[in-house]
């Protein structure tokens, strides 16, 4: 099932940590660079994902692992796969982070969960 990226929800880990959940840790996707022009600056990036629920979503997860784009034109764009999903029937969907110059920013959420 194709997933559709939903606006941005939040903007930071202001986190409403949901304790009924039972999603163990999150494990951090998996980040790659393509050969692909233009599709983010020049920097370091790293990914995170929290799940959501009713009430709010959870910690976040691990980083994956940094990858740096030193010439956007020839290869400025990240693929992520190995998106972590939670068997816990309380999260709804998750929530996508980036990292790049200062700060994680969300990114959008994933939904259908």
């Amino acid at each position: 099932m194709p997933y559709a990226v939903g606006p941005p929800l939040d903007s930071a880990f202001a986190v409403v940590n949901d304790t009924d959940l039972a999603v163990g840790p999150i494990s951090a996707p998996v980040a790659v660079a393509s050969n692909i022009s233009r599709n983010v600056d020049n920097g370091t990036y790293e990914y995170k994902v929290t799940y959501t629920t009713d009430t709010g979503k959870t910690l976040p997860g691990s980083a994956s692992t940094s990858i740096q784009i030193v010439n956007n034109v020839a290869a400025g764009q990240i693929y992520l796969s190995n998106i972590p999903i939670s068997s816990d029937s309380g999260v709804s969907g998750r929530n996508l982070y980036r990292f790049g110059k200062s700060a994680y920013k969300c990114l959008g959420s994933i939904l259908p969960y």
